[in-house]
């Protein structure tokens, strides 16, 4: 693992400060799906928590596909998590299950406020976690009779908990803890589990829905859903606040990702053809979320895996299955401002570009793509690639950073997490505790936790030596 520090000279003009390798991760699991980042500033010391979420290939082996850690004090924890055996109907329905099937976890988010740690997965639930102390404390969305496939924390609310998932049944379940939020829930169907409520807004259909996203500024009570059907895409907006659909449209393409402008003002989604036998259009659209009406953008990309708005709003990047990401500004939108690619193909049946980010402090942009390395792109230079990091071993499949850039996480499709900081100091500390750890490894490497599926708490923990840390 090494930088790549020829491609500018006067890099540091351009970056503040360089990511230095911290340690990798190496949970030999499947990819890493989510990587969620999240900075408690309440004590006298700041602590970053990092949560990772991993694709479990192989059920009947694989257990631990939940990763956390304090990344200031270098300990990582590995869990079981989204044990398909404690969903009672889904156990009646396999009898082959058993108490190693566990499930792949889809999504990882973290509260706004820090309280809590949510997952989804395969298993057709979501599991809320304790931040502070990795523990579970509920499970939520049994309503769901499909893989889900993504969440949602709605970003506006500091002091109470609402949360969405979207499954391949195009069920849509809306969770929130038992305070007076001004909901309506008379036409809804309702469920509570301990202190959460859930209501079902969106049954089950014949497509699938895809991605989710909660409404900001002046459409706060907006719920914005992306569906796939078989003849192209759907969009829905349900107001929150009212408990009806406001918004229904059927789109020519089918719909894979949406994102929502800085603004709240743009919804941008992204579309996929899927096979070479489709007929479908593969446009991107942008649906201004006040007056619902919609334009049209042309792309040349065929699957766009996910729709990134820069900060100030006046750019979308578009990243796809080809390890390209299309740069447009929506005030010039006949053609496209820049395209950015990774080079050469270490996994030929990789996804291409499936995570981005910008940096929070300056105006630069992180893709991960099948060549194993992160880019750093500064999208107002003619040559915008500035800077790269090479991880040396497989594609990369997830990227989340810290409000402060502070930390830069990584995800791999060989089950690796590669941490990065601005700090040096840090290695020290992991190499410690690494060394630390492996002394102990017999005994107590790493904790496990499991659900108990009559009162949705923690049962028991245990142990699992399948992890290795080195830097």
């Amino acid at each position: 693992m090494y930088y790549n520090r020829n491609l500018s000279k006067d890099i540091n003009d351009k970056i503040p400060y360089l990511y230095y390798p911290i340690s990798t991760i190496d949970h030999n699991s499947g990819p890493i799906t989510e990587i969620a980042l999240y900075t408690d500033h309440s004590g006298h010391t700041k602590k970053t928590y990092i949560a990772a979420g991993c694709c479990v290939n192989q059920p009947d082996i694989q257990k631990d596909n939940f990763i956390t850690s304090i990344l200031d004090d270098g300990y990582i924890n590995v869990w079981s998590a989204h044990n398909e055996i404690l969903d009672n109907e889904n156990n009646n329905n396999n009898n082959n299950a058993t108490e190693g099937n566990y499930s792949t976890i889809s999504d990882v988010k973290i509260s706004n406020n820090g309280k809590y740690i949510y997952t989804s997965g395969f298993d057709k639930r979501v599991e809320v976690w304790d931040r502070k102390t990795f523990t579970p404390q509920y499970i939520v969305g049994q309503q769901h009779k499909a893989n889900i496939n993504r969440l949602a924390v709605h970003l506006e609310y500091f002091d109470q908990e609402i949360v969405a998932s979207c499954a391949d049944d195009g069920v849509v379940i809306i969770y929130n803890e038992k305070e007076d939020n001004g909901y309506s829930s008379s036409d809804s169907e309702e469920n509570e589990v301990g202190n959460w409520r859930q209501e079902k807004i969106y049954y089950s259909s014949s497509y699938s829905a895809c991605d989710i996203t909660f409404g900001i500024k002046n459409c706060t009570n907006y719920l914005f859903t992306g569906f796939e059907c078989e003849n192209g895409g759907i969009i829905k907006i349900f107001d929150i606040y009212q408990m009806e659909m406001l918004y229904r449209k059927k789109y020519p393409g089918r719909i894979s990702c949406i994102s929502l402008s800085p603004t709240g003002k743009l919804l941008s989604c992204g579309t996929f053809i899927g096979s070479d036998d489709d007929q479908l259009s593969n446009d991107i659209y942008l649906i201004d979320t006040e007056t619902q009406t919609h334009i049209n953008i042309e792309t040349p990309q065929n699957d766009i895996n996910l729709i990134l708005w820069s900060r100030d709003g006046q750019k979308i990047v578009s990243c796809s299955t080809d390890d390209t990401g299309i740069i447009y500004d929506i005030r010039y939108l006949s053609r496209p401002l820049t395209t950015i690619k990774h080079q050469g193909f270490i996994e030929p049946d990789g996804c291409g570009i499936v995570s981005a980010k910008w940096m929070n402090n300056t105006d630069v942009l992180i893709t991960g793509g099948t060549d194993s390395t992160l880019r750093f792109w500064d999208l107002n230079l003619g040559d915008p690639e500035i800077h790269s990091i090479f991880l040396n071993d497989s594609s990369v499949s997830s990227i989340s950073l810290t409000d402060d850039d502070e930390w830069l996480c990584a995800g791999t499709n060989n089950g690796c997490v590669k941490v990065y900081s601005i700090d040096r100091d840090f290695i020290s500390l992991w190499d410690k505790n690494n060394n630390n750890n492996n002394s102990s490894s017999s005994n107590n490497n790493a904790n496990t936790s499991n659900f108990n599926s009559s009162n949705n708490t923690n049962l028991n923990s245990g142990s699992n030596n399948s992890i290795s840390i080195s830097s």
